[in-house]
């Protein structure tokens, strides 16, 4: 089974978690999938110049994290097969396999960093680079703003694919396969594409900050 084989089992199992835990200048991964297992890496003994450069780029990697086990908790909500097309599903599921294979690109960049601080410090800023570059794009909220995705969008969204040796056109075949057009499916979903989108950006606004709920 290869790795996006993986990604898409592990996504279809509805099983939601956050894999990141650094606690006390220990770095913890809960694997998602077999080529990702459980890591655990102590930077106690290491520098204090490498304990801060480590606590910098576990911030944006750890709000990654925040980001995709809302995403992956928002995308199991029967709501979405309610209100939302296929395509959109499919998008909505690409752009979590999307920061998941970021978050995969940091794991691996940060396991040799540990072992070698000063030989794989270039690979550790590309990684925490593109966490960063696919947050900033905008395309976590493309969909929820109903309009096309950017050329910047696609290309962190391809980015982030690439980064792990995952070709994106295999990814586009693949969920195109899992999210197969019914056409009168797609006439429903598309007259209440407005209630669909808001459920989403409620539900995901609801899971993210929690006092919003007050608010609202």
């Amino acid at each position: 089974m290869g790795l996006l084989d993986s990604l898409i089992k592990y996504r279809t199992t509805g099983t939601c978690k956050k894999h990141i835990k650094y606690q006390s200048r220990t770095f913890e991964w809960k694997g998602f999938v077999a080529e990702a297992p459980n890591i655990k890496i102590d930077f106690k003994g290491m520098s204090t110049e490498v304990q801060n450069n480590i606590d910098l780029k576990l911030h944006d990697a750890i709000a990654l994290d925040d980001f995709q086990f809302n995403y992956c908790n928002t995308l199991s909500n029967p709501m979405l097969s309610k209100n939302l097309s296929q395509e959109d599903l499919r998008q909505y599921t690409k752009i979590l396999l999307g920061a998941q294979a970021c978050m995969l690109s940091f794991r691996s960049a940060l396991a040799s960093y540990a072992k070698n601080p000063t030989g794989e410090a270039d690979n550790l800023e590309k990684s925490v680079t593109l966490i960063r570059e696919y947050i900033q794009s905008g395309i976590l909220t493309s969909l929820t703003q109903d309009r096309p995705a950017t050329d910047e969008e696609k290309k962190a969204l391809s980015e982030s694919f690439k980064s792990i040796d995952i070709d994106e056109k295999e990814v586009d075949e693949r969920l195109t396969k899992d999210y197969r057009y019914d056409d009168k499916r797609q006439s429903n979903s598309n007259n209440n594409f407005g209630e669909g989108i808001w459920d989403f950006s409620t539900i995901f606004l609801m899971q993210s900050f929690p006092e919003a709920d007050a608010i609202s």
